[in-house]
């Protein structure tokens, strides 16, 4: 009776295969130790970071403390001349120069929407018995500021057939591209 011992390996007959199969096991096994301790030295040092982080965040916040601690009667500080006011009222101003940019961005559009749509409503000979055409050719017509007027008082005045439709695509055209590039330049002066 034999048992498992007593069979030759072929590693012991001297096959040269079995050798080679047998080194690859090894050399896998010793990739596979090589990455795993890759993979914890990384996560030791993702730990360590973390610790870090976490200190400088609490010496942060000690110190802010200590600094409210520190200084006293806060009102009296802002009397005297403090800093402390300063950055609020930077941060106030400039959200309110944005906030005014924005609004006067969203004006410039409206306007030049109102000359747009108005062009459109002549171009297309739309009712101006309805109520809302009538409204956007009066807004358009009210924007317009006299200048990019479709009467023959405007920048361009065409004369012959279709006189009416090339002085309202021509000139409220311009008109609502001066009021977008206007509006963007001022709207970029104005925000900080």
């Amino acid at each position: 009776m034999s048992t498992e011992t007593d069979k030759p390996t072929p590693e012991s007959t001297g096959d040269p295969k079995a050798r080679t199969r047998a080194e690859v096991k090894a050399k896998r096994a010793e990739r596979r130790e090589e990455r795993q301790s890759a993979r914890a030295e990384k996560a030791a040092t993702k730990a360590t970071a973390a610790e870090e982080k976490q200190k400088a965040k609490a010496e942060k916040a000690s110190a802010k403390e200590s600094a409210k601690g520190s200084g006293g009667g806060g009102k009296e500080k802002s009397k005297g001349g403090g800093t402390s006011a300063g950055p609020a009222i930077k941060g106030g101003i400039d959200s309110l120069r944005t906030l005014v940019g924005q609004v006067v961005w969203i004006a410039a559009v409206v306007c030049a929407l109102f000359l747009a749509v108005g062009a459109l409503c002549i171009a297309l000979d739309a009712n101006r018995d309805n109520a809302l055409v009538s409204f956007v050719l009066e807004g358009a017509e009210t924007v317009s500021l006299g200048v990019f007027s479709v009467r023959g008082d405007g920048v361009f005045d065409f004369v012959g057939a279709n006189s009416q439709i090339k002085n309202a695509l021509v000139n409220y055209g311009l008109g609502a591209l001066l009021y977008l590039v206007v509006g963007r330049i001022v709207e970029r002066v104005l925000r900080p």
